[in-house]
């Protein structure tokens, strides 16, 4: 089964920080021009250590995720594991494929807009109904009311140094501190429920190998 999500952007302005419409790309990625041939396919699977993108196993981050991969559009496979489903994407767009329980949340991430600023995105692949993504150092939220197997994405002012947290309701679910946050650069906040617990973990975005 898949799920299909789109970003959507927040419209926050923190102190000393300036928000706008949102990537899912990095600094790597906004450099090298996009190739509108291609599409641009990326997995996170939690559940698993082994993934493959049409076929051919991917590298996967501490954190289980991969770089976006270069593949051609139209139908292509995505494993995790000894689970597989066919995906079909389509030419110069970006996407994230979550794995969760049996199934897979697929997420279109949209390009970024300004390079002077750092993206942030935030995966809600928690049990969790609605999330806000809350920055202490702003004591506000960056993302609100972030519903379970979606997603939500900001530009902040870089270069910056800043911790999030998970929340539900004000109670904190999960924090990461010390995430760098540099011009023409992406960091993904995945929040996960694993056997240790909800966790919140940082993925800088990068690109993978190309199919």
């Amino acid at each position: 089964m898949i799920k299909t999500m789109k970003f959507f952007c927040s419209a926050a302005l923190f102190s000393a920080m300036l928000v706008s419409t949102s990537s899912a790309q990095d600094a790597g990625l906004y450099e090298n021009a996009l190739d509108p041939t291609r599409a641009y396919v990326r997995v996170m699977v939690a559940q698993s250590d082994q993934a493959n993108i049409g076929g051919s196993p991917v590298a996967l981050s501490d954190e289980q995720v991969s770089g976006y991969v270069s593949v051609p559009p139209g139908p292509v496979s995505i494993g995790a594991g000894v689970d597989a489903v066919e995906m079909n994407v389509e030419a110069g767009t970006y996407y994230t494929f979550a794995q969760a329980d049996e199934n897979f949340i697929q997420f279109i991430d949209p390009p970024i807009k300004d390079p002077s600023k750092a993206e942030v995105l935030f995966y809600n692949l928690s049990t969790h109904s609605v999330v806000d993504l809350f920055v202490p150092a702003g004591k506000t939220n960056a993302m609100s009311g972030v519903e379970a197997g979606a997603s939500q994405s900001v530009e902040l002012r870089a270069p910056l140094t800043l911790a999030f947290e998970a929340q539900l309701d004000g109670a904190v679910l999960a924090s990461v501190a010390d995430v760098q946050l540099e011009r023409k650069q992406a960091v993904s906040l995945f929040l996960t429920e694993t056997a240790q617990g909800t966790q919140l973990v940082q993925v800088v975005n990068s690109f993978a190998s190309e199919n």
